[in-house]
């Protein structure tokens, strides 16, 4: 009994152990990545670190609208409204200035990114963000996380 509970306890501990570096794993730390894929000294590392800490209230801001979902407005309109066109046309003037704005923001981010990288770094980036394709579940430098889910054997650093 007592080497059946000692076991059953192993067990979880290991189980618990190996969910958190598969957890630590997936979310990856891709600003270390970046820093090595690009080669950056450390003061461009720390110019980096507080740019990224400049846009992060931005971020957040985004990630909360799209927990919230882009389908939500409609779900609370009523078809029998006589306002029902006036609505969804606003919904849809709302979701392409968000839309606009993502992209402004992002540009800018660019922008600043590129006056702290060198030309050689820049070209490089352009490179991980062609072979990153469109945001397929990929970070930067990393593969398809789907490659582990379906048993691929990929090198991870």
């Amino acid at each position: 009994m007592r080497k059946l509970l000692i076991g059953g306890i192993a067990a979880t501990l290991l189980a618990t152990a190996v969910a958190g570096v598969a957890v630590a794993h997936e979310k990856g730390d891709y600003r270390q990545r970046f820093a090595e894929a690009l080669n950056l000294t450390e003061e461009q590392q720390a110019q980096m670190q507080q740019l990224w800490d400049q846009h992060r209230e931005e971020r957040q801001q985004r990630h909360e609208e799209m927990r919230q979902g882009p389908m939500s407005g409609m779900r609370a309109l009523d078809p029998s409204s006589n306002t029902f066109q006036a609505d969804v046309d606003k919904l849809i003037a709302d979701a392409q200035a968000r839309v606009a704005e993502r992209m402004q923001n992002q540009a800018q981010m660019k922008l600043e990114m590129s006056k702290i990288l060198t030309p050689e770094q820049q070209a490089k980036m352009q490179e991980l963000m062609a072979q990153r394709g469109d945001r397929d579940g990929k970070g930067f430098g990393h593969h398809n996380r789907d490659d582990h889910k379906r048993g691929g054997e990929r090198d991870c650093r």
